[in-house]
């Protein structure tokens, strides 16, 4: 079981890492076009900001699960610092179960019927310009929050497995440096 749930982390980290790296190189090619049309073209179009903002909500709903499963999320670590593992253990099976999960499950219907809804009607993008894959912006929102949900239901495994004496601490818990994974 230990061995599963070291691959499904493993899977999920890959996955995660994969699509922020295509978020930020879509984020870096973007910029870098605009400065280029601004500066050599003479040109200049608020389509670059809209699109960058918008592939910054790529990068930051498909990276949730990656920052979760590391331990680099938002804690309130001055409380955290001082409890002790099966506290930690507690706390985090209680959020999952009371907040997370049901979160996720409610984002993530509808987030799944509002990406129908874009792709059925073709809709357009706010500037007018057109963005007949507007859904893939859309679905980032289900997509992200259903790769934390995974996240976040394996940390919850890995706590009742602490709890149970199976696992050595409680998760999340950083499984290597970050230098290792790129």
């Amino acid at each position: 079981m230990s061995r599963l749930l070291y691959r499904a982390e493993k899977l999920l980290e890959w996955l995660c890492l994969c699509t922020g790296l295509f978020s930020l190189a879509v984020l870096i090619i973007l910029r870098v076009y605009e400065i280029f049309s601004r500066n050599v073209l003479g040109e200049s179009s608020q389509w670059f900001d809209f699109a960058e903002s918008e592939a910054f909500l790529l990068l930051v709903f498909l990276s949730l699960a990656y920052a979760y499963t590391r331990d680099a999320h938002v804690r309130v670590d001055v409380l955290r610092a001082r409890w002790r593992p099966r506290t930690r253990a507690w706390i985090e099976i209680i959020g999952a179960v009371g907040f997370v999960l049901p979160f996720a499950a409610v984002v993530i219907y509808y987030g799944a019927e509002r990406v129908v809804d874009v792709a059925d009607l073709v809709q357009r993008s706010a500037l007018g310009l057109g963005a007949p894959i507007a859904w893939v912006i859309h679905a980032s929102l289900p997509v992200g929050i259903g790769l934390f949900a995974g996240a976040v239901l394996l940390g919850f495994v890995r706590n009742v497995r602490f709890l149970l004496g199976r696992d050595d601490k409680p998760a999340p818990y950083p499984s290597q440096s970050l230098e290792d994974s790129i």
